[in-house]
């Protein structure tokens, strides 16, 4: 059985985001859908003291109503990069695995990107690079070139990746239409995750946070904590 998973290519993503690509055999990259200002596309959470959390966001510049993720353009006029940087040091300085891959996340986000999606993908390779990520094959939507609805063009990109299992998030449930990949011979389920603790500095566990959080916490050795469990997938 081949198993497909698609989504946004998404800011320093949550750790559900690299579970499914634990799960998948290929990871589909939606590039070819709607900009959503202000979502997980740019922005994502890191813990600070007390156990509160802020956000990280990378600005866009202003986009109409219709723009492909993949259109979206950073913008540079503001000094959001030496801040992000700031607010990193500051809250993993002396997290275990800081000095490790620090430099790495130093690096890319020290880069001027023109647009978000080069850059969301050179910081997701980190990831994948320090918890040895690598039987998964990632493809972008927009070289499949397919067409449809919401459930059709996926239908349509997973016979032409020749899978026979889509893997959804569990907010599919909310509008994927079970008939339509039962019609298609295609086995539809849904990646249920729950947030695993592991060690992390600044009081009690703090779930849902950016997948920098485990990597400064724990290093290559947050992969353990990314295993999926056969009952996450339903």
């Amino acid at each position: 059985m081949t198993t497909v998973h698609f989504n946004q290519p998404r800011f320093m993503p949550a750790l559900n985001y690299f579970q499914r690509m634990l799960i998948a055999d290929v990871f589909v990259y939606r590039d070819d859908v709607q900009f959503q200002p202000s979502d997980w596309e740019n922005r994502n959470k890191i813990k600070t003291p007390g156990a509160r959390w802020i956000w990280l966001t990378a600005p866009v510049q202003n986009c109409s109503i219709g723009t492909n993720i993949r259109q979206a353009r950073l913008t540079h006029s503001q000094e959001w990069q030496p801040k992000m940087l700031k607010a990193i040091r500051c809250n993993y300085g002396r997290a275990a695995h800081f000095d490790e891959w620090f430099p790495r996340i130093e690096k890319v986000l020290s880069h001027e990107f023109e647009f978000l999606t080069t850059l969301n993908w050179c910081l997701i390779d980190i990831f994948l690079e320090a918890w040895a990520i690598s039987g998964c094959k990632f493809v972008m939507a927009s070289t499949l070139e397919c067409q449809g609805d919401t459930d059709g063009i996926l239908i349509a990109m997973c016979r032409k990746l020749g899978a026979d299992h889509y893997l959804s998030g569990s907010e599919g449930r909310n509008y994927n239409r079970p008939e339509e990949w039962a019609k298609a011979g295609i086995k539809l389920s849904y990646h249920d995750y729950e947030p695993v603790e592991y060690p992390q500095r600044h009081g009690p566990f703090l779930p849902w946070m950016s997948a920098i959080d485990l990597l400064m916490n724990c290093g290559s050795g947050g992969r353990k904590f990314l295993e999926p469990q056969l009952e996450t997938v339903v």
